[in-house]
Parts: structure tokens; sequence; C-alpha cells
């Protein structure tokens, strides 16, 4: 149930109902539950028999249970629990996911009559809280689990380790790769978390309601009321009020408060209130409080206010059957049984059945419900107190605590004044656009209700101008409680508050509930009386409110003084002042200054005169300030008739016609939920309203008490009707209407296409006018304006209200300004703002679009007072067709109102759009004039500005058709691109273009390549806010015969060309760029002063040294200095110089850059030597130079011949190709860290490009030439230079091998790698892929790639039929159009055609804009040319091989078939399947919810361009004999091969990056995550494949397959069960591998004594193993032969670092000689005794370690409550070593252990007589050794009695 939702609450709720547009929105919830520890034994063995119980609140009867874990305080449950929850925002924030740990008592069923389980403890996590967190992710940790129902609610029962992930629409989520605790990787005992609220909390708090009173409850009996309390529960416990019983306004005056400790993990504080009935509480309504809320706001919450209450309406008939629980277990069996008979068949036939059975009209779910049902009103405080141990002081010593205290009398006094009446007038004036259809329904009633109250007009029937009018007038009587000393309000004096006007605000805002104005469908039958009437209305639309806005009050404000309070000052305010904001109070009525009655009461003698009967009098003047609309005023003119009196209407306030109806009206928009009687496309409408509020005395009401009752005011004036606009002189004018129609975006047409005929139709008073019709297009163009015919001289309401003065016919407007002039520049705008004013009661002027078969495709209403005459600027409306929410495209329209005087009428209206006129003079085939598009105000600059339409071309790189769904079957595709201008774009061919149609055959017409370039001449204008859109159609043959073929439309897309649009930063940005770039600059500057320092400093060394001589070396500096005054390319030689590894190097570089051949040192040999070995090595590594592009390319055995240049909108395509003046203009702008990382680009780049000056050139060369040396292990890393290893550079490359390694190398530090697993830790994934640099998102979304891969192409969405939903259109689209849209602009010419760049010297051209650039004016600065792209040449055919490296699924929704193994857990059969085009491949199943698949999917002989969509599905599928016979979608994703290819920066990489990709399950649950998958995508050429083969990740499905031995010697310090003894034996379990294993016993074991057993047990497992945890659960246990067996003490000891170290050690050996065992070494343990070695029988010596254990039911501290000590020994060691040097179990050989050294047990004397014997014995030593009776069996007694008794009988008879 809802109630009062709190602020941030509230928003959150708001936004994601927006989101959907009102509709049930989807969630996933992802509970992920590891382990339990520390569990309080509930069973009679001492443990508990566990199993797990989620649910979310609001969803309980949707329970998820896991397996039960027998005999365990340590279950290790490692289950993943999705919960999906369907409905509104609101209910789904408001619930907390419930964990519930159980014992269950020989349950066969999950539940179980008999023996219920018993609940061990339950944790309860908030949604809110959860989705608050980033990525709405609440990672893996430990939680106490306590019993919030005990009397200890905050003690832990227990501690559970989860993690929980809320899935969200369109919100994937982050990744959470399970993070191994750091105590799995020791190999000591798992400890027990001491988690403890009271102990271990960063805050504890006491959360106290003061709850005092309610008032108005529902009424939950027809007799006694109700029986009500209060429960107010949060995540530390409930706690509840005393019941009150029989009454509806109980009083409680009660103290209750709880415990509340951070971290906090539910943060939503429910107070609820309940009847108490005799079948069970009923939950009447709540409120809800968030923590945060009250923490941040606790002076507001400590104040005592009133908490109003609201319900949902109640549920019908159908919904309440799909809701009830039966039903609802019903259907989930049902579907369990098509599940289990693999038929989906069958479950669509059940769900078809159903809705037919309950009835479809009458089930009206899914859609948002307001809380409309007025439930009553709490009155309460809230207060926190901290009593966290850093502010505990004397008196607040107590930890948090639960209470329930009643309150003293003397603080219980509030609200126990006298009630506060107040009198409401509802007038209601008409109303607008109500869905009411002909008929018997056809009737529509207003009602208006605060609290309990309510009021109904009288229904009414639509009248000729498609308007519902009342004009009456309704009235409410309430009562409310009032609090003087609170609200404190003085009546009693002359100069009193009442007095002076002032009323509390306080008493306004808090004191009335919410007004709720509803409008109902009626019909004639529901008219005979008021029950039939309540029962037959239907809802149309609501519109909730506060009274002080309903009244039109405004914000209260606050008086001056030493005691200021909040009060509303209805006189102080200067009426004739007041602007069009501000509020008009006179609508809040008091008594006449000095009297008890307001001035316009009538006595019960007094009749209304005639004159106020608009049905009698029509002679009223207009209306002004001193002469209000209604009631007519007194004067000479009227005299009233004998009987009836004139009211006086002044109140002496400066208040004289408050009775003025139309003062303070409003129009009120409707909202429309699910409880209304509408169809998908009927909007609710909107009505205009005003109230007014009469509000005696204090003194009046104190009165009332004793004397005469308060009467309304306002009765008799209700008796009349309110007189219309029309009936009142004056109170109407004559306005023009001028309608600017430009284009409209995104229309859902309703045809099988999806391309609409459409047409505007503009709707107003009863007056219709439309456009012509555009065919053929979603985003049509109209460019008209609808003026004159009957948009002319339309008469509307134009009242001049009161605080208004002006009226059109008191304003002088023609000499306001000329005619002809720019109204907007001397129009006075203050007269102009109240004469807005006068519109507000206008009907708004409606907006329709409209197909050609009469469909409306979307609407939308335009308010009239924003209609100024001086305002063209047009606004983009949303169109809708009944929820305003639910978008249906949008339209650019501009709306004026002109009144009939205003000159503006006169001039010629001014067309806002382009006229389209044919251009014969110009070449070019341009169809429309370069005029202004219209004007419209400058805001910055106040005037007009024109908008320019410009020669423009678009060109169109269409590659092809991309992954078309097989549904279209297509024969003969083409596709149609036009820009539509004219009525029919098929018929203008200069602006549309139709693709060749591709052949017939047996090709792919699915993803059928076109390879054409097209270009569009059109004229487009420079402001983004007119931007068409660009249209595409796909045609195919349609018929059967060929004579009866036709070419039909069969898809259609668009995209904005808007998006093309400059939108790059803004001046103000880039300045900020600009002056960055000066830092930089000069950043630069002073390092190539370091440089040339460093290059003299080297130059004189080497004199020094004699290894140049200082002829050379005066040639070399004033070289130097001469080149480092030129352009950068200098300063990067001049770095690479300095930077040269050696001296020979050094000089050789400085000669070949800096010295012409003439200069060079002919004597110098080394120069010589070194240009031999440059010969050499260009040689062997294929290094040529083409002098006529001045270009080098670097090509050798293991790099990838040239491949295409990837597309960039930043940048000239393919410059490669160009000729070398072309690649200068394509290279003008780069800047100096562009042409340092070219040059620095190494040899990895396909092409390096150089430029013309010999410097960088041979600078250049030189570097590349050196880094051949190691071209093989040369990693350009591109944009993921910050991979794992960092970014490889070629000089670091060489010089920092084992190559050349330099004397001071190995002082260096070594580059540290970065480790991205979970733990930081080396594993063998790392070690293969640590290359891949790692993204936990698609590599398309990543900020580093997104560009690079997305601005690649523009992929165009086709569409078939309507889109029914916008916000998530894609998952609508059939296919897509692979195209590159680039847009070329003609820049600015003269009156001649010339540029005026130029000044006239040149003829304009065209320039290449990009979205980038920050306005239209810089982008043709840029001046980029014109040019015809080759798409051959952009985009060449290539034939590769794709490979997919698809390595685990990570967080998978469980999904799929259910299917449960033989020990209650489910499993699934996971396996991929990989599509491209028509080829399908499938991997192998795992038996995993989040399998390790490591799986090679290679694609061979792939050409592109092609079919690139990669698709990526994860099933879950049935097994039968190894073939999969069915299967389920869980999610796919999809990859752009083509995206790929063509990014040269993705192509470059050598190690293609890791990439997490989300699966999402568009069908069943769209747009929600259902899992990720980590892949790597790698595509290589053909002819590369066999140099470049793939990845070996097999590897890591290499296991070992090992034994591991555990030997149990002996325990001590036993905790005894049977008195002082126990019978011992010790219970072993390898988690997941099978049964139990457990040693002999060995009886009456004593506290102090040891347990002796020399037991051997075995295991054999593989590592490593997913399925395996590798926890060793070992139990010490009381053996009983009648009553259950007690657990002594129980461990869990992790053995994977074990299993680790030998599969490390014996990796990849083959004998069993040089294999090694591995087994944990002795430790010293500080309570249990230190390690060591022990000997079996052979001889053979054992490690081991002793353990302590404990029992979670007495305690968790080793050094006190230790039960037991275990000695063990465990080895692990390889199978073939196992059977090389083999062993036994228990004790036998080989390897035998002997018998261990118990003390004799009792034995059967006559059977076993040495063995009693010896018992005997040993009992008689310890009888003696103790001082103690021995302790003898019975028989033994017996025996000893028989002995002695035979001895002293012989001796007897001998004497």
């Amino acid at each position: 149930m809802a109630g009062h939702i709190v602020s941030g609450f509230q928003e959150l709720t708001i936004e994601w109902r927006h989101k959907r547009d009102g509709k049930d929105c989807a969630w996933n919830v992802i509970v992920t539950v590891a382990e339990a520890r520390g569990l309080r034994g509930l069973g009679n063995h001492g443990l508990n028999d566990c199993r797990l119980k989620v649910f979310i609140s609001t969803a309980d009867d949707d329970e998820k249970l896991s397996k039960i874990h027998e005999q365990t305080s340590t279950p290790f449950f490692d289950q993943v629990f999705k919960l999906t929850f369907e409905g509104q925002p609101a209910a789904f924030f408001s619930a907390f996911i419930e964990v519930q740990i159980l014992h269950e008592r020989g349950a066969i069923f999950p539940q179980n009559i008999i023996f219920p389980p018993k609940l061990i403890g339950m944790l309860q996590v908030g949604i809110l809280d959860v989705f608050q967190m980033p990525d709405h992710k609440l990672p893996m940790q430990w939680f106490a689990i306590v019993d919030l129902n005990s009397e200890e609610p905050a003690i832990p029962r227990g501690f559970l380790r989860m993690s929980i992930i809320v899935n969200s629409l369109d919100e994937p989520g982050a990744v959470q790769i399970e993070v191994p605790p750091r105590e799995r990787n020791e190999k000591e005992l798992l400890i027990i978390p001491r988690i403890h609220a009271c102990a271990t909390s960063t805050g504890a708090y006491n959360i106290i309601f003061k709850i005092y009173q309610a008032r108005d409850l529902r009424r939950m009996d027809a007799l006694w009321g109700a029986d009500s309390y209060i429960r107010i529960s949060c995540s530390s416990g409930e706690i509840r009020t005393d019941t009150k019983n029989g009454t509806l306004d109980p009083k409680w005056n009660q103290q209750v408060q709880l415990p509340i400790y951070e971290p906090l993990f539910r943060e939503v504080i429910r107070l609820e209130v309940w009847h108490d009935s005799a079948t069970g509480p009923i939950l009447m309504s709540c409120i809800l409080f968030t923590w945060k809320d009250i923490v941040s706001n606790q002076d507001l919450f400590k104040q005592i206010k009133w908490y109003d209450m609201y319900d949902l309406p109640e549920e019908s008939f159908g919904k309440r059957i799909l809701n009830n629980r039966l039903v609802k277990s019903i259907g989930r069996q049902t579907e369990d049984l098509g599940t289990r008979l693999r038929s989906n068949q069958f479950m669509k036939w059940v769900a078809k059945n159903t809705e037919a059975i309950v009835g479809d009209g009458m089930l009206k779910t899914g859609m948002y419900q307001e809380s409309s049902i007025y439930c009553g009103r709490v009155l309460l405080s809230l207060s926190i107190e901290d009593r966290s141990l850093s502010v505990q002081r004397a008196d607040q010593n107590k930890p948090p605590s639960m209470a329930q205290t009643d309150m003293k009398p003397k603080d219980c006094v509030y609200f126990q004044d006298v009630h506060q009446k107040a009198f409401f007038r509802f007038q209601v004036f008409f109303a607008q656009g109500l869905p009411v259809p002909f008929g018997i329904d056809s009737l529509v009633q207003v009602e208006l209700s605060i609290g309990g109250k309510a009021a109904a007009t009288s229904a009414v029937r639509s009248a000729s101008d498609g308007l519902f009018h009342w004009y009456e007038s309704v009235e409410l009587e309430i009562d409310m409680q009032y609090d003087d000393k609170l609200w404190p309000w003085s009546c009693d004096k002359p100069d009193s508050d009442y007095e002076q006007g002032l009323v509390p605000s306080l008493f306004i805002d808090e004191g009335i509930p919410d007004a709720w104005i509803k409008v109902y469908r009626c019909n004639s039958i529901g008219s005979m009386n008021a029950w039939t009437n309540e029962q037959t209305r239907r809802l149309i639309g609501f519109n909730r409110c506060s009274i002080r806005k309903l009244l039109n009050l405004g914000v209260s404000r606050s008086s001056g003084g030493t005691n200021p309070r909040n009060v509303d000052n209805i006189s102080s305010e200067g009426i004739d002042v007041q602007d069009d904001e501000s509020p008009d109070k006179r609508n809040l009525i008091l008594n006449q200054k000095q009297s008890s009655q307001p001035a316009f009461s009538l006595k019960d003698a007094d009749k209304i005169p005639r004159f106020f009967d608009p049905a009698t009098f029509q002679g009223r003047t207009k209306c002004s300030l001193d002469c209000p609309a209604w009631p007519a005023p007194h004067g000479a003119e009227y005299i009233p008739e004998p009987g009836s009196v004139w009211p006086n209407f002044d109140d002496k306030r400066e208040n004289k016609n408050s009775m003025d109806p139309y003062i303070g009206v409003q129009c009120f928009n409707l909202e429309r939920d699910g409880t209304c009687a509408l169809e998908d496309g009927d909007f609710p409408g909107r009505i205009w309203v005003s109230c007014k509020c009469y509000l005696p005395s204090r003194e009046n009401c104190k009165s009332a008490l004793k004397g005469p009752p308060i009467l309304s005011p306002f009765t008799k004036y209700n008796k009349v009707k309110i007189p219309a606009p029309h009936q009142m002189a004056g109170c109407t004018q004559r306005f023009s209407l001028l309608c600017h129609i430009f284009q409209a975006s995104d229309l859902p047409a309703s045809n099988e296409v999806g391309i609409a005929d459409s047409y505007v139709e503009v709707l107003f008073m009863d007056r219709k006018k439309r456009t012509h019709t555009v065919y053929g297009s979603n985003s049509p163009t109209w460019d008209v304006t609808l003026a004159g015919g009957t948009l002319n001289e339309v008469e509307i309401p134009c009242l001049g209200w009161p605080g208004r003065r002006f009226t059109y016919d008191d304003l002088n407007v023609q000499s306001e300004y000329e005619v002809g002039a720019d109204p907007g520049e001397s129009y006075n705008a203050i007269a102009w703002r109240r004469n807005q004013d006068m519109l507000r009661f206008v009907p708004w002027i409606e907006v329709r679009v409209v197909e050609t078969s009469g469909v409306l495709l979307g609407r939308c209403f335009v308010d009239p007072s924003t209609c100024r005459h001086t305002l063209q600027d047009p606004q983009w409306y949303e169109l809708f067709k009944g929820n305003p929410d639910l978008d249906e495209g949008k339209i650019l329209v501009s709306m004026q109102l002109i009144h009939k005087t205003d000159p503006l009428l006169a001039n010629p209206v001014i067309e806002p759009y382009p006229i389209r006129t044919e251009r014969p003079d110009k070449d070019d085939d341009f169809s429309s004039d370069r005029d202004r598009v219209g004007t419209h105000i400058d805001e910055n600059k106040s005037k007009t500005k024109r908008v320019i339409m410009r020669d423009c071309r678009v060109q169109i790189q269409i590659l092809g058709l991309r992954d078309i769904d097989q549904s279209v079957e297509l024969r003969n595709p083409s596709i149609a691109v036009f820009i539509q201008t004219t009525d029919r774009w098929d018929a203008d061919k200069g602006f549309s273009f139709l693709s060749t149609q591709c052949k017939g055959g047996d090709g792919d017409h699915q993803n059928q390549n076109f390879m054409e370039t097209l270009e569009l001449k059109v004229q487009l204008p420079d402001d983004i806010e007119y931007a068409p859109s660009l249209e595409f159609a796909l045609f195919d043959d349609r018929g059967t015969f060929s004579w009866t073929k036709t070419r039909e439309i069969v898809a259609w897309g668009s995209l904005q060309l808007s998006d093309l649009y400059p939108q790059g930063n803004s001046d103000a940005a880039t300045a900020e760029i600009e002056e960055e770039e000066e830092d930089i600059a000069a950043i630069q500057r002073q390092q190539a002063k370091e440089l040339s320092k460093q290059f003299q400093g080297a130059l004189q060394d080497f004199e020094a040294k004699q290894t140049i001589d200082l002829k050379d070396s005066k040639k070399l500096k004033k070289a130097y200095y001469e080149a480092t005054n030129g352009e950068n390319p200098a300063k990067v030689a001049a770095k690479m110089l300095v930077e040269a590894p050696s001296e020979d190097l050094f000089v050789f570089n400085s000669e070949s850059h800096l010295l012409k051949d003439d200069n060079k040192s002919k004597n110098s040999t080394k120069i010589e030597k070194k240009e031999a070995e440059i010969d050499t090595t260009q040689q062997q590594t294929g290094i040529t130079e083409n002098p006529s592009s001045h270009s080098v390319s670097v090509q050798s055995a293991t790099t990838r011949p040239a491949g295409p240049v990837a597309p960039n909108r930043c940048e000239p395509l393919n410059t490669l190709m160009q000729p070398v003046e072309l690649q200068k203009d394509a290279v003008q702008g780069t800047t100096e860290q562009q042409e340092i990382e070219e040059a620095d680009a190494g040899p990895c780049s396909d092409h390096i490009q150089v430029a013309d000056t010999p410097l960088e050139t041979t600078a250049m060369l030189g570097k590349n030439l050196l880094a051949q040396q190691k071209l093989q292990n040369c990693d350009n890393s591109g944009p993921d230079s910050a991979g794992d290893e960092g970014p490889l550079n070629a000089e670091e490359d060489v010089f920092g091998g084992t190559d050349h390694i330099e004397p001071n190398d190995d002082e260096d530090a070594d580059l540290q790698e970065v480790i991205d697993t979970p733990d930081g830790k080396p594993s063998a994934e790392w070690l293969i892929f640590r290359r891949n640099k790692l993204y936990n998102e698609p590599l398309e979304n990543t900020e580093e790639w997104r560009k690079n891969l997305l601005d690649s192409f523009d992929e165009i969405a086709l569409f078939r039929g309507r889109v029914k939903d916008y916000k998530r259109r894609e998952a609508s689209k059939i296919g897509m159009i692979k195209c590159l849209v680039k847009l070329f602009r003609k820049e600015d010419e003269d009156e001649k055609g010339k540029s005026k760049r130029s000044l006239g010297k040149k003829d304009a051209t065209f320039c290449e804009t990009l979205k980038s650039d920050p306005n239209m004016e810089k982008a043709l600065d840029m001046a980029r040319a014109y040019r015809m792209y080759n798409i051959f040449e952009l985009y060449p055919d290539v034939t590769v091989d794709v490979r997919l490296y698809c390595l685990k699924a990570i967080q998978v929704t469980p999904g799929g078939f259910k299917r449960i193994d033989s020990s209650g857990a489910p499993y699934w059969n996971h396996y991929l399947e990989c599509r491209l085009a028509s080829q399908k491949y499938e991997s192998d199943v795992a038996n995993k919810l989040n399998p390790n698949f490591f799986h090679i999917f290679e694609i061979k002989g792939i050409t592109l361009p092609g079919p690139s969509q990669l698709v990526l599905a994860l099933k879950d599928g049935e097994l039968y004999d190894g073939s999969i016979t069915d299967s389920r979608l869980i999610g796919e994703t999809s990859i752009d091969l083509e995206d790929r290819w063509f990014c040269s920066e993705w192509r470059d990489l050598i190690h293609k990056p890791r990439e997490v990709r989300d699966l999402v399950n568009e069908k069943d649950q769209p747009g929600i995550s259902q899992g990720k998958l980590l892949v790597v995508l790698d595509i290589v050429e053909e002819v590369l494949v066999e140099d470049t083969p793939p990845m070996d990740i097999k590897v890591m499905g290499k296991t070992l397959q090992t034994e591991m031995r555990l030997i149990i010697w002996d325990t001590k310090d036993t905790a005894a069960k049977d008195g002082y003894t126990s019978d011992v034996y010790v219970r072993c379990e390898m988690l997941g591998m099978g049964d139990v294993k457990m040693t002999d016993t060995h009886y009456g074991v004593k506290l102090k004594a040891f347990g002796m057993f020399n037991y051997r047990l075995k295991w054999h497992c593989k590592y490593p193993n997913d399925s395996l945890d590798y926890l060793l659960r070992i139990g010490i246990w009381d053996y009983n032969l009648l009553t259950p067996h007690q657990c002594i003490a129980e461990g869990v000891i992790p053995l994977r670092t074990l299993f680790q170290e030998c599969f490390e050690k014996n990796l990849g050996k083959t004998s069993p000689d040089e294999m090694e065992a591995v087994s944990l070494e002795p430790v010293n343990d500080a309570v249990a005794g230190a390690g060591g070695y022990k000997a079996g029988e052979d001889g053979i010596l054992y490690p081991y370690r002793w353990y302590t254990l404990l029992h979670p039911s007495f305690g968790f501290n080793p050094q006190k409550d230790a039960q037991a000590k275990l000695k063990l020994t465990i080895q692990v060691l390889p199978r073939a070593k196992a059977r090389a040097t083999p062993a036994g179990s228990k004790r036998n050989g080989p390897a035998l252990l002997g018998e261990p050294n118990r003390p004799p047990q009792p034995a059967n004397p006559i059977m076993e007589s040495e063995k009693c014997k010896a018992y005997i014995i040993y009992s008689i030593k310890e009888c003696f050794a103790r001082c103690k009776v021995p302790c003898l069996c019975f028989l033994c007694i017996l025996i000893i009695a028989l002995i002695v008794g035979l001895t002293v009988g012989v001796k007897t008879a001998l004497v």
C-alpha cells in the first residue's frame, strides 16, 4: 500500500514512473548467497538442517527456496536467486529483500504443516538501499542475521555472506566478479565473523515516535468503526502501540522507540495503521519515512504535525482474482508443469485461456495507480537520540533499545481546543478535451473532496463548441482540529490578527488535507439518486493539489519581530501593482472588520437580487477592478426588487469583490492512472475552476459550541448560476489566430508499413483548419501558416480581472508603435503582460497530426496565454494520444493570437518558413530560395535575427543492409534516400535518390551489399532548430507472378540531420581550450630550451673525447640552431638526437638530419659503416621509399599488409590515396602533440606518413630503422596504451632489450604489470590474456573507444509498422542500413556568387561541417574542401577469419528450464551459440550457472563489407543422448564486425582487448541484463591466418587428477556430552564431493583424555574444478544409540591453496618419480598446541597440525569456548604418484598407521575375557590414581563377588 511518501523517495518513484509512461516497471533482483557461519543450533543434534528462503516483502508469495544442507552450522549455499518484480516503482522501492535461514524439521515438502520449520535468523535489506549504491550493487559481504520477532532482536543468530544486484531497465549495472575471501587462501580454520550491531556499528541511535492521536480513520466495521493500533517496523525490529477499540478517532498518547544501527541496509521505515479484527489484523494504511530524510531534517520532523494517509482504490473483481494467493499458486504450478513438459505451446494456451476466463475488460492492470482514497490522519513527531559510544554521557550510557511507554498527560495536550470550521465554495466553469462518447454515458460530473468530505456538481453534456459548461458552484464544510498554542491566532481585539487579515500559514498548509478534483463520466440511469450515481459513474481524470494551490494563495510569508510567525496577509499586498505571477489572496475570506459575519452574508429573510441571475439579466457591464464580473455592483441603474437587498462586499481590508468567482480562476490539467475508465488513446482533459474559503474567527467557533451553529455564507449564492463571459458586456474579445506549422519528427504511422501520409489540423474555439497532406514521411515538413478563414475574428473570453485594470479597450495600441514596425521594439511589455492575463480563461489550442485514413497520430495543446503576438520563435511540442507521458513524436509550431485592433493584424503575414521557389539561373538544382526562415527574438541582443537557408550537399556512402529480420523476406531490395521538401518526396528527384536494385539469385538479401555513393542537393537552414530528417525507405518486390509484382516499401528509417550540425564546444569552452593550448606551448618551449642545452652539452663532451672534431661540431651547432627555429619536427628530431643510445649514432643522426651532403664529413668511417648497416637492414626488412609521395612503408613477415583506412568524421579519409597537395590540406590544424604521436608510432603502424622536409623524413626513417631489431615484439598499444604493461615505444623496445644492454640498465626499476584479477594475484587466465586490456563494458561504450568505433558508420535502424515505444525503439527494429553520411555547406557568397571569404576573388565552394565544430561560422572557417569519396577506396573488400574467444559468463540470471538434482540443488545446461548471417556454431555444454567456457569460435572466409552482426547467445538446453533437443534463450549480445575492422586503431592492435558484454533477452524482459560475457574478438586477414594462429586458451581446461589423504590422529579437551565422557567419532565432508566419511568411535573419551583414532580417509578429485570450493568440513560428534547423535564441535578448513601448490609443482611432469606430494606443514597453534611429525607403523613421518574447534551455541572465543582440539594430517598428491606410493584406507596397509593406544573398553567376560580383564585392571588403576570408586560394569561385579564367595567357601570347607 502507498501512503505518505517523503521527498527523495517520491522523486525517485516519479522519475521511474515517467520513464515507463506510467506503466508497470520490471526489475531483476539477483541475490547471491555464498555461505553462512556460526548458526545457532536448533536441531536435536545441536546443529541445523538449513534451508534458505528468499523473497521480496511486497511479493512474498513468490518465494525462492534452496536445498537442505543437513547437520551443519556452516552451510555453503553458493546459490543465486532471481527475484523478478513487475509493478509500480513506489511498491518496489518501499519493499525489502528478506533472507531467512530455516531449520527444517523432517520436512518432505517445502511447506510442512505438521512440523513447520523453525526460524534461525533473518536479514532484511531495503531495495532502495541497494538501488542507491553505485551501479545498484551491494557487494559481497558479511551480515549478521537476527530474529526480529524475538525478545533480543539485535543479538546475532548467525552470519551470512551475500550480495545483491538490482538490474533495472536499460541500466545493466556494474560487473561483479566474485573475489575469493582472503581467508580462503590460507590453510587455517575459517573463522566465524564477529559482527554485532551493538559493538561494531558506526552509529547507534534510538528513533523515537511520539504518537498522539488519529482522526477520520477508515470504517472497517459497520457498527463499531475500527479497533486500531499502529505498528512501526524497520531493519532493527517491530513495535506497536496498544489497540484502541471501537473508534475512528483513537488517542494513543504513547511513545515508542526503535534502535537504529549504521550502516543501515533498510532505509525505509514503515508506520502502519492496523485494524485488529477477529479474523486477523487488516492493514488500513501506512506512512513511509526514510532514514536519510529524518536525519537531514531533524528539526522538521521534531515538530508535532499531522500526516495524511491515502490508499489505493478498491481493486476490480478481475484484479482481485489475479492477485489471489491461490490463483497465483495455481499459475506457478501450471508454469512448472509446462516447464516440465517442455511445452511452450501449453504455457501460451494456459495464459490465453486464463485471460479469457477472467475477462480483459475487468483487469486494467499494469498502469500507475494513484493512492486517492483518504484514510485519515495521524498526529505524531519523530526525534533521533544518538547512543554512539563517542557521545555517551552520564545520562546517556545505555545502548539503543526497543521500548513502548505511555506519555504523561501534561505532554498530551495538543489539539484539544475547539475545532476550526472552514467553508469552501468550489466554482466550476468549463472543461476541455474530456473523452466522453455520445450516448447514455455522455454526462460529466465534477467532485471536490477534502479529507473525508466531498461535494459534486450537477452532470452536464457536451455543448456545441465541444466544451462542457457548468458555471455553477458547490460548497463544502469541514471541521479541522486546531491548537491555539501551535497556531496562535488572536481574534478578540481590534488590532488582533484576525482583524488585520492575518491567517496562520501552518493551518492552511498542515491543518487541512490536500484537495482532490475528480471528473466522472455518468449516465442517465445513475442520475436517479446519489447511491446509483456513486455506483455507476466512472473516473475520467483527477488532480491533487494543496489547499494553498487551490485557493491560489501563493507562497506563505513571515511577519517580522522578535517572535516571527508564519502568517498569510490577505490585505496588506498592493493589489493594483501585482504582476501576472503574484497570488491573489482574496479567495481567503474572513469576517468583515469589527463584525462576526462576512461582508456579503445575507440574513435568512433576504433574497438574492434578480440581477445576480444571468438567466434573468444580461445587462452587465465589462469587468474591472471596481466593477467585478459578478456579483454586479449596485448603482442608480440597478434598483433591487422589493424584498431583496444589495450585499455589501467591502470587508474593509481593501477587498471589495471577494465574491467574484473569476478571482483566482485556474486551469488544472487532469491526470490519469490505471483506475480511470479511459482507452489508451483518450486524453483526460483539463478543467477551469476557482475556489474560495471562508474561515470564521476562533471566537465564532467557540461560541458555536453553546450558541447557534455557524452557517455557510455561500448557500444562497450557490443557488444561481455563475454568469459566463458572453453574458457580460465587454468580457469577450475578437482575436485572429496565426498558426505556423513547420515540421514533425518520429510520427507513429498506423499502417502496416509504418510510413505516414499526414496533415496537421488546428482546433480552437470550435474552429478548425488544416494543412496540406505530406505523403510518405514520418518526419514531414509542411512549412505553412494557417491564417484567415475560420481562424479570423474568433470571439474568446477576455476578462479584465480585478487587479489588472487594463482591457484591450483601455489600451491605445495605435499609438504604441507604427504600422509595419517590429512589435518587439517599442511595444509596452507591461501592458502586454496584463493583457496576457486575460487569456487565462481561454480554452487551449489543440494541434492534431492526422493520417489520411483519419487515424489520430498525435496531438498537443498550446496555452493561449503564451501566444504573444510579438513572439514568432517556434517550439517543439511532444505529441501524445491519450497519456501525456507516452511520447508519440513531436512537432515544431509557433502560434500568434492577435487582437482585432492590433496593427500587426493589418500587416502582411511574415512567413516563418523558407519560400520554396525555383531558381533556373543557377546550375545547381537547388529547389528553394536562400532567404530567411523567419524572425525570432534573440534573448541576448533583444532584436530579431535571420535564419539562413544555405545550399548544401548531403553525401551518403551506403554499404548495404545488415541483419534484416527473416520475417521480411527480401527478394530484390533497393533503398530510397530522401529529404522531404514537397508533398511527395518521390516526385522531386533533386531531393531523393533511389539506389540500384540488387540482382536476383541465391545471395543473402538480408545482408545485401550496395556499395553506392549518393548525393542530395538541397537547401538546409543554418539554425539547428529547423533541421529536417534524412529518411530511408526499403523497397522490395511483392507478388507471386512476374505480371503481379510490384515495388513496395517494406521498411523505413530516418536520421536526424541535426545530429550532423555543429554542436561542439561553445565560445567560452573554445577560449578555455586555447588557453590550455597556450600553456602547453609554453611548456614545449621550455622543453625545447632544455633540449638545446642537452644537445650543446653532448657536443662539448664529444669534442673533449675527440669523438668529433671542432670543425664538424661547429657545423652541427649552426645547423641545429637554424633547424630549431623552424617547425616542430625539428624539435622532435632534436629530442631523438639527444636520446641516441650511443655516441656513434648521435653523430650519425646529427649529420644526417642537420647537414647537407656537401657539408658532411667525408672521412668519417663510422658514418660510412653506419650507412652500410642501414642499407643492409633496409633490404632485410623490406623498407621502401616512394619519392613521389614521400612516404615510408614498412612490412615484415609478422605485420599485416596495408589495410583500409578507418573513416573518421574529424579528418579526411584515406589520405594516403590522395595527392600530396590534398594531404597537406588534410593535416592542417594538426597539433604538435599529434605530430609527436605520429613520429612515435613505430614500425607496427601499417602506414607511416612522412612530411616533405628532409629533416623530418630522415628523423623518422632513422628511428624506424633502429626499431627493426625488435619488430617481432613491438606492441602498438593504440588506445589501450594504459594496458597491463603500458605503451611500448620503439626506442624502449630496442635499447631496453637483451640485444642492447647499457651498463646501468640493471639499476632501473622493472615495469610493474597491472594484475586485473579479482584478488589481484596472477592466475592462468591472466598469464594468457595479460596483454589484452580488460574493459568492464562493451568496447563501443567505453570513453576511450566510443568515438573511434561508433563514428565509423551511421547505422540507420529500420522499422516495419508502428513503433510502439519510442523510448525503447531499438527493440522494435528489424535490421539496419549501414552507411556514412557527410554534410557539405556552401560558404557565404556575395550577390555575384563569389566567396565572401576571398573578398570576391574566388567562387563560393562547399565545405564539410562536423558535429564537433562549435558553430556554423567556425565550421566554414575550417574550409574542409568538398570531395566525392570513393566508397571502394574507403571500404575495400577483404576476406577475413573471425575469432571470438569466449572466456566466461558472470552474473547470469537463473532462467531457462527448471531442473533440480538429487540433492535438491538447481542446475543448468548452459551453452553458447554464435551466429553470423546464416552460419551457426555452438559450444560445449556446461552445468554451472556461471560457467567458464574458454571456447573459440572460428568463422572462416568472411567478406567485409558484408554480414557483420555477430550474435552471441547464452542458452539453456535440454540434452538427449548428448544432443540438444530444445533450448531457451537466457540472453544475447551482438558485435558489429565492420565497426571493428574499419577502425584502424582497433585493427592495428596486436593484442585485442577483453570486454564484458551484457546479455539481454529483448523478447521476455527487454532492457534488463540477464548476465555478462567476457570475450575477446579478433579478425585476421585470410592471407595472414597461417602466420597468426589463434591463441591456445584450452590450457585453462587442463586439470590434474589428485588424491587427498586425511589422517585423523587424536582429539583432546573434548567437551563431555554423556555426563563426564563422550563417545567420540570424527565426521568429515569434502564439500561438493559426495557422501560424508567418518572414523570409528572412541567410547568413553573424558574431558582431559585423548580421543585416539589413527584413521585415514581419502578423496579423489581434479584441480582446478569450478564446481568445487576445496573446503573440508570436520565435525567431532558424540555417538548415541537411541537418541540423535550430538555435535560437539565443527570447523571448515580451506584447501584450495594446497591443491594449487600440488597443481603448480606437478604440472607438466609425467613420471611419478618426479612428482611431489604437498602436505600441511606443522604450525604452532596458540590454543591447541604445537605441530610436528608423527611416524606411522612403517616408519613414514607425517606432518601434523592441531586445530581448535568451536560450536556456535557455546561461543566463538577459541581461548574460552573451545569444545575440542583435533590433530590431523592432510596430503595432496597426483593420482599417478598415489598409485606409485599407495596408502590404504582406515588403518590398513600399505602405509599402515597402527592401532590407536586407546584405554580398554568394557567387554563380555565370557566371549572376550582378555579385554574384560584388561578393562578391570585399567579401572582399578584409575581408581587408585584418582582416589575414586572404580567404574565397573554390573556383570564384572557379579563375577568378582562369585570368585570371592567361592574362595571363602573353599577355605571354610578345608577348615
